[in-house]
């Protein structure tokens, strides 16, 4: 057992003969609930344990000191005159001889109270003395590294050890990251055993630390502006962040000039905010946004020593082995609160894939920084780094220019029927829309719209709901070519009188037999795959590469196909997400890093 000063109060509180209880409640809590038995167990390994320091110690008698207990005081008796003595006793059984003999019996008698007070005040001052002494040699401090097992109730530090809480410095990281609540996700561990735990903490805070706010008072309950720290120079979150000056980009060697900016950001932090409020806060993009951004700036300033208006190609090859394996300095244990002094920008460091959805999302602010004139060059664009970490499933699964073209002759050479109408619209409506199979097979002519134009074009988007967790809601623009072919298409079904396929809301793709009844996502699959091996079939001895491409393509390559071809076009990662209905933008990024790397793989003109 570690001895504490607790211990060596509740010791002497009770050799004066103080409420036990009282006692525990105010110095032994953190041990459990106040109940005779408990308190009677460690009363009993304490002297255990201070017998055996005072032996060690050469002072055996002081084991024994403490071991005797004192009687309590028996108040002396009121002194009686003779005549009150003789009124006690029965009338006319004494004479007065005896009655005076008796009456100086009671007196001595009476006197023996405060000799015994006095030897019992005697005893406690020489157990007192003890206990002071045994405290400076057996009192220590808890520390970050003790076992939680070596200060609080064993029941309490096993329940804690089930969720991987060993040390006190697990359970003040634990508390800090959960909060006022922090006991509601430790099996068996009751709101009053967590706040026993929580004062006995407070009450070490000289040598383990002060626990935050939060974890004192429900969140509700607290002032959200009070909690809200100083700005700060170092290595913390972008809402406390200021930059050193030297460092603030405002003098970047990468700056545009004056006169040709479209932002009104004086240095780079205020650069990253204008680019994250283009995107609704609090939104998965938006934090997703903010989490690589942040790690990019704070990296550049305090890991490279350079502002991040003067990154250039070099630094940031080094950013990319950066987020591979980043300094024990970058890293903090998952779920720590923004808020606190532990906070850092990475857990670990990061995964191949998560290194592409980082960079990606890094390149599209330096882009966006580029398009606003605030940067004169993006430094990504000489950088070899995205060449290593393209997601090969994205550029090997999407179809060439020249395997679109031998499918589009195939389809075409078709015989007329109202299957090979089916067929092309779909393949053509899959690839153009990048749609799920789920939605394809969802889709209704509800979702088509038509907007005129003032020369008389008319302009078709389709509408996508949100049908799962995956996709987001979003609209998509329909070429012109392939609006006809699907109206050709529809009305062929049977939808001959309406100018607008929405006129009547049924399924965009059909059973032959029933215009209301969907095709489902399998048999979608099916005829996709089927259309694309027997036109490699076809193909085979014109363009062997292409044929065997074809053979091994199925309906998500045409989703992969369109990616590819937004991102070969320059379009954003903010807008490819949207596009495809990507609930993260590290979906969408491997299009824009395949689409960067088969740039530079092809040769120059």
């Amino acid at each position: 057992m570690r001895l504490t000063r607790e211990h060596f109060r509740f010791l002497s509180g009770a050799v004066q003969g103080l409420d036990l209880h009282a006692l525990w409640d105010r110095y032994l809590y953190a041990l459990g609930a106040a109940d005779l038995r408990r308190i009677r167990s460690v009363t009993a390994l304490l002297h255990d344990e201070l017998g055996a320091l005072a032996r060690r110690a050469g002072r055996p008698e002081i084991a024994a000191l403490l071991r005797r207990r004192s009687e309590p005081a028996v108040a002396a008796a009121p002194a009686l005159t003779l005549d009150e003595f003789s009124a006690t006793l029965p009338t006319d059984m004494h004479s007065e001889a005896e009655l005076l003999t008796l009456w100086r019996d009671a007196q001595a008698e009476n006197a023996i109270g405060p000799r015994a007070g006095q030897r019992r005040q005697r005893l406690i001052k020489r157990q007192l003395d003890a206990l002071r002494w045994l405290e400076t040699l057996a009192v220590a401090s808890p520390h970050l590294n003790d076992p939680v097992s070596a200060w609080l109730d064993h029941q309490v530090a096993r329940r804690l050890g089930t969720v991987g809480i060993e040390s006190l410095g697990d359970l003040l990281r634990w508390i800090e990251i959960h909060g006022h609540h922090w006991y509601r996700r430790v099996p068996r561990v009751g709101a009053q055993g967590a706040a026993r735990t929580v004062s006995w903490l407070v009450g070490h805070a000289d040598s383990l630390g002060a626990l935050p706010k939060h974890a004192l008072v429900p969140r509700p309950q607290i002032d959200e502006g009070s909690l809200a720290p100083a700005p700060t120079v170092g290595v913390v979150p972008l809402e406390r962040l200021r930059l050193p000056p030297a460092l603030s980009g405002a003098q970047g060697t990468n700056r545009a000039e004056v006169h040709r900016r479209r932002t009104l950001a004086t240095d780079d932090l205020e650069a990253v905010q204008a680019w994250l409020g283009q995107h609704p806060p609090t939104s998965h993009t938006w934090r997703a946004y903010r989490r690589e951004a942040e790690r990019f700036l704070l990296w550049a300033v305090f890991e490279r020593g350079k502002a991040l208006s003067s990154l250039d190609a070099t630094d940031c090859t080094a950013f990319h082995g950066f987020l591979a394996a980043p300094g024990a300095d970058w890293v903090s244990p998952r779920h720590v609160p923004r808020g606190s002094d532990r906070w850092r920008p990475l857990e670990a460091g990061l995964s191949a894939g998560s290194i592409v959805t980082a960079i990606a999302i890094v390149r599209s602010l330096c882009g966006w920084l580029v398009r606003q004139r605030y940067l004169d060059a993006d430094p990504w664009q000489e950088s070899s780094v995205i060449d290593r970490d393209i997601a090969p499933t994205v550029s090997s699964r999407s179809l060439h220019d020249s395997d679109w073209a031998l499918l589009q002759q195939w389809l075409a050479s078709r015989p007329p029927s109202l299957s090979a109408d089916r067929l092309r619209a779909l393949i053509a409506f899959a690839c153009h829309t990048g749609l799920r199979e789920s939605e394809l097979a969802a889709a209704r002519t509800s979702w088509l719209s038509v907007a005129p134009h003032a020369d008389g074009r008319l302009t078709w988007t389709v509408q996508i709901g949100a049908k799962d967790d995956r996709a987001s809601p979003r609209t998509v623009d329909l070429p012109d070519a392939m609006a006809a072919q699907l109206l050709k298409y529809l009305r062929a079904t049977g939808d001959q009188e309406h100018e607008l396929p929405r006129a009547v809301d049924r399924p965009v793709f059909a059973h032959r037999s029933d215009p209301g009844r969907a095709l489902t996502p399998g048999r979608i699959y099916t005829l996709i795959k089927s259309a694309l091996r027997r036109c490699a079939d076809a193909s085979e001895s014109s363009d062997p590469t292409s044929a065997a491409r074809l053979r091994r393509a199925s309906t998500h390559w045409l989703r992969h196909t369109h990616a590819m071809h937004l991102a070969a076009t320059g379009t954003s990662l903010g807008e490819l997400q949207r596009r495809l209905g990507h609930r993260s933008p590290g979906s969408s990024a491997a299009y824009l890093c395949a689409s960067v790397a088969e740039d530079r793989s092809k040769p120059p003109n």
